[in-house]
């Protein structure tokens, strides 16, 4: 996996370096620049081999739910998320009246 990064970064090196080169850029400048695509190929290059290459995540308990299970699982967490929001907003509501009343005064 590394070596095909390694050697795909040497190959793009050497043909950026002879574009550049051909160009009209100066040789020590052709080098850099040549070398900077060449490593930045030879990096996303492995990424993708080793992201394609990856094993699947391991099956999960919800995977031997029936269907109709899960959704049913969702449903109950998502109520449940909603009627949380709906009491902190309620709360931050009664919260932010009370301290935009203005103090009494004692007379």
């Amino acid at each position: 996996m590394f070596n095909d990064g390694v050697t795909l970064g040497l190959q793009l090196w050497l043909i950026f370096l002879a574009c550049f080169f051909l160009m009209g850029y100066s040789a020590m400048f052709s080098i850099g620049l040549g070398a900077i695509a060449g490593f930045a190929g030879g990096f996303i290059s492995a990424y993708v081999k080793a992201k394609a290459q990856a094993p699947p995540p391991p099956p999960s308990d919800d995977d031997h739910e029936s269907p109709l299970k899960r959704a049913q699982n969702r449903l109950q967490k998502w109520r449940k998320d909603g009627e949380d929001s709906r009491k902190q907003a309620t709360t931050a509501g009664r919260n932010r009246r009370r301290s935009l009343k203005s103090p009494r005064r004692s007379s």
